[in-house]
């Protein structure tokens, strides 16, 4: 099959009307995004399978924006035989169908209509549901398997030949090619059997089937429930017999306990009464420690006492014999103070001296500077009232030179506007002169010339030229009178823009306020004059005053603000009495010998000063000392005072020292005797083993206690197993047991058989699948000799390979076997490419079918987009017909791909458009 042309209009984003033609083998469509690529392989499919008829989505999706009808038209030839079909979109009402076949044999036919749409799906091959619009998967046959969507270049066409008709029409062709055949509807019919019986005991995977209704699971659930049983009861029967075993043991250990129990409380008694005994010697181990604590505390306490009472006197007698020395200290700090204080008096009039002869320098120096920056700012204002008498003076030569300057006109600009106008006079009083009429006359003898111009005289041999621009009359002596009539077509006009010319010059002068040219020019001279005079001022101006005359006329009240403070200043530092102040000549020597005067005297000022500080930290130094002599004497009086009082109180509460002394001997000697009495009890407590005695108390009761809880366990226990003997199901556990054995060797007989039936299945199933694997391979080898003839020229060494249902498995390559989806995208869209191709060659017969192909490598590297070309070209030399859109046109032709037509639909648009009514 193969596509001859498309005409669209109205169809989506394509206004039309659009017509292309397709050649055999590879067309590309190339063009910009958005340019209408995708809409073209679109709007052929449409045609192809959507019926006119029908308000689906897709139908609404192909209306372009407006009131437009989507209209497709497509030529294409199959079998020998031209089809043109041709669809408006145009909703329920107004859609139309229309089909022409032209064929050799049967002439042209033509058809419309729901006929039409019917003999195109049995030319097409795709199904029922095209009567509602659009094809559903199941429906639209092989054509999904020669057609890539755009975006969808790395999509798997295993996904395509899913569908059962994709999957009856690879069928069909491939066995007439191969001659190979699975054995017909009998075989078909005979292997679905075997394999219905084969999965009644086994999974695709050949596992066991797990399912409770399978054979194997039912047979084997039986056996094992059989021998659980079978178990059970032998179990229990073991049970029963163990039972009557412990039975009897524990009736000879209940024997043995209660023969055990009357020594064992014995052992328990006397066990607590040698415990009571240890316990009342500890009882009155604990009275005595109380009583020896109670000595011992009171004889501490009186030690303690005792030790007060020596540290009172110790410190009493220290305190008596220190503070003599504390009192005569004192009283030596007292006459060190008094000397201090007598010499201070000389030392501050001394220091008020040298400060006033200080005080006096230094107001003599600041008079000397005051008067020095008085002298200063007085120089300083006169260079100032200097320069802006200057400045003034340029100020009014300025201001002078601009009034002059207003006063004369033209400036520059005004000059040359006359001189532009004067030279236009000039120029058509030149062409007016020029095409006037000239009269040239040569007196032979003296006459008397009458013109326009005037009378005047002329001698013999002189000549004159008359330019006659007006009709005139011109007299010759009283001869002749010449009358001159110039003449031409545009005389009038020159005279006109000659008169023009020089009124309008005359009335630019008037408005200068000149008669003539040359007095503009002197005036502008003089203009040009007086704008240098002015620069000249300027500059002067600016170098008196760079910041401006208010700068100048600020800095100069400055300066004589300067003045009056310095002179407020010189006049702040004088005294009635103060010598004349220096000329300038001197006051730097002055100023000199006074800043030295000052020097000296600060020099004197502070050695005395400083002496009157030593003087003054000395003598606060000798309070500080009198103070804390005099607190200290203070502090040991009361400290004696103090210690007498306590010394008298501790005698008072407690005795004199040796009563003291005698209630200390007596608690000793009671505590030695409460030690004594404590040890003896320990003895006694010793040699009875407390410990020992303890543990076998308590070994005692825990033995008691366990043959007690012992008796009990065992008549529980003894209960329980008479209560489990004489159950009603230990009744006839023998018979039941043989019984259920017989149950399992039946099961498992049936088990046996049921493994037998599938491994018969099994054994028959892969025979008959070993048959047909080997026939369905020699049906398969068409579609994989047509993959690998176009799969070496893009993967060299991979091998592609088919399951039964022509799905494609995986591919080999020398690393390894990957299915479709371990590919990387470029390799999915390559090797996709390559199936769809060989997909068309196969179904199509000898014409094959076209594929559409929508950006089909955009993911494909550079390396193998020149081998990938090599795939397009050898399926476009076997016949195939390819239609290819692509925004990436340069990067295809510089691998080198030739295409038997190329279109650029950007400019086939634009051609289309501009010869369209």
């Amino acid at each position: 099959m193969r596509i001859l042309s498309v005409e669209v209009e109205q169809y989506k984003g394509v206004a039309g009307p659009l017509t292309l033609t397709f050649a055999a083998g590879l067309n590309v469509i190339y063009g910009p995004n958005e340019i209408g690529k995708s809409t073209l392989l679109a709007a052929i499919w449409d045609a192809l399978t959507l019926t006119a008829r029908g308000e689906t989505a897709r139908h609404r999706a192909i209306k372009p924006h407006g009131d437009g009808r989507p209209r497709v038209k497509v030529v294409f030839v199959r079998g020998g035989v031209t089809y043109t079909v041709e669809k408006l979109f145009a909703g329920a009402a107004a859609s139309k169908s229309a089909l022409r076949v032209s064929s050799p044999k049967d002439g042209v036919v033509e058809l419309a209509g729901t006929e039409a749409e019917e003999r195109l799906r049995g030319v097409l091959g795709v199904g029922e549901t095209a009567r509602s619009g659009e094809l559903k998967p199941e429906d639209q046959g092989v054509w999904p398997l020669v057609r890539v969507m755009q975006g969808e270049s790395g999509r798997s066409p295993n996904e395509d030949v899913k569908t059962e008709a994709a999957r009856a029409s690879l069928g069909e062709r491939l066995a007439s090619m191969s001659g190979a055949v699975l054995g017909g509807e009998g075989a078909e019919e005979l292997l679905q059997k075997v394999r219905t019986e084969y999965l009644r005991h086994y999974t695709e995977g050949g596992q066991l089937v797990k399912r409770a209704d399978a054979p194997m699971v039912k047979a084997t659930s039986a056996a094992a429930a059989a021998k659980a049983e079978r178990d059970r009861l032998r179990d229990q029967l073991k049970e029963h017999d163990a039972a009557v075993d412990r039975h009897a043991r524990l009736e000879q250990d209940l024997d043995r306990l209660r023969r055990e129990q009357p020594r064992l409380d014995e052992r328990h008694r006397a066990a607590q009464s040698e415990v009571m005994r240890i316990q009342k010697l500890k009882d009155g181990l604990g009275e005595l420690d109380a009583r020896r604590g109670q000595v011992e505390a009171e004889a501490q306490l009186l030690a303690s006492t005792q030790r007060q009472r020596e540290a009172l006197l110790a410190e009493s007698a220290e305190a008596e014999s220190a503070a003599p020395a504390l009192t005569q200290r004192h009283a030596q700090a007292q006459e060190d103070v008094a000397r201090a204080e007598a010499r201070l008096p000389p030392q501050r009039a001394e220091v008020q001296s040298r400060r006033v002869a200080f005080e006096r320098a230094g107001r003599l120096c600041r008079r000397l500077r005051a008067h020095r920056e008085t002298l200063d700012a007085a120089e300083a204002q006169r260079v100032d009232q200097e320069r802006l008498r200057r400045a003034l003076a340029a100020k009014e030569q300025r201001v002078a030179s601009e009034a002059e300057q207003r006063a004369l006109r033209p400036d520059d600009a005004g000059l040359s506007r006359l001189e532009a106008l004067q030279a236009d006079a000039l120029k058509h009083t030149s062409r007016l002169e020029g095409a006037a009429a000239t009269l040239v006359l040569t007196a032979l003898r003296p006459f008397t010339l009458i013109d326009e111009r005037g009378e005047r005289t002329m001698s013999a041999g002189e000549s004159a030229t008359i330019h006659a621009v007006e009709p005139e009359t011109i007299t010759v002596g009283d001869v002749v009178a010449l009358g001159l009539r110039p003449g031409g077509a545009d005389l009038h006009k020159l005279r006109e823009a000659a008169h023009d010319a020089k009124h309008t010059l005359r009335a630019a002068l008037q408005a200068e306020g000149h008669k003539t040219i040359e007095e503009a020019r002197e005036a502008a001279q003089r203009r040009r004059e007086i704008e240098a005079r002015l620069t000249e001022a300027q500059a002067k101006l600016r170098e008196i005053a760079p910041k401006g005359l208010p700068a100048l006329e600020e800095e100069l009240n400055q300066r004589d603000a300067a003045a009056r403070r310095a002179q407020q200043a010189r006049d702040a530092c004088s005294e009635p009495g103060d010598p004349p102040l220096p000329e300038r000549s001197e006051l730097g020597a002055r100023l000199n010998e006074a800043e030295q005067h000052e020097r000296d005297a600060q020099l004197a000022l502070d050695e005395v000063r400083d002496a009157l500080v030593r003087e003054e930290a000395n003598l606060k130094g000798l309070l500080t000392d009198a103070t804390q002599s005099a607190k200290a004497s203070a502090e040991a009086s009361a400290r004696v005072d103090r210690l007498r009082l306590q010394l008298a109180a501790h005698r008072a509460e407690h005795g004199v020292d040796s009563a003291l002394s005698a209630k200390l001997e007596q608690k000793l000697s009671a505590e030695q005797r409460a030690v004594a009495e404590h040890q003896k009890l320990v003895r006694a407590l010793a040699e009875l083993h407390p410990e020992q005695a303890e543990r076998d108390a308590a070994s005692a009761a825990r033995a008691l206690e366990l043959n007690r809880t012992s008796m009990k366990d065992a008549e529980t226990q003894k209960a329980e197993i008479a209560g489990t003997l004489s159950a009603a199901g230990a009744i006839g556990l023998h018979d039941r047991l043989a019984e259920q054995q017989a149950k399992l060797d039946a099961a498992d007989a049936e088990l046996g058989e049921a493994r037998q039936d599938a491994e018969a299945a099994k054994l028959l199933y892969d025979t008959l699948n070993d048959c047909r694997t080997a026939a369905q391979e020699r049906l398969l080898a068409p579609l994989q000799q047509e993959v690998a003839g176009l799969l070496r020229l893009v993967f060299p060494d991979a091998t592609a390979k088919f399951d039964e249902r022509y799905a494609l498995l995986n591919i080999s390559r020398e690393q390894g076997a990957d299915s479709f989806e371990e590919l990387s995208f470029g390799a999915k869209e390559q090797l996709g490419l390559v199936m769809r191709l060989a997909f068309a060659r196969l179904l199509g017969g000898e014409d094959g079918l076209p594929v559409l192909l929508d950006d089909a490598l955009v993911a494909t590297d550079e390396a193998r987009l020149e081998r990938t070309r090599r795939v397009l070209d050898a399926a476009a030399a076997s016949g195939l017909q390819l239609l290819l859109v692509t925004c990436h046109w340069p990067r295809l032709r510089e691998a080198g791909l030739a295409p038997s037509a190329l279109i650029d639909l950007e400019a086939e648009r634009r051609r289309q458009e501009r010869r369209a009514p």
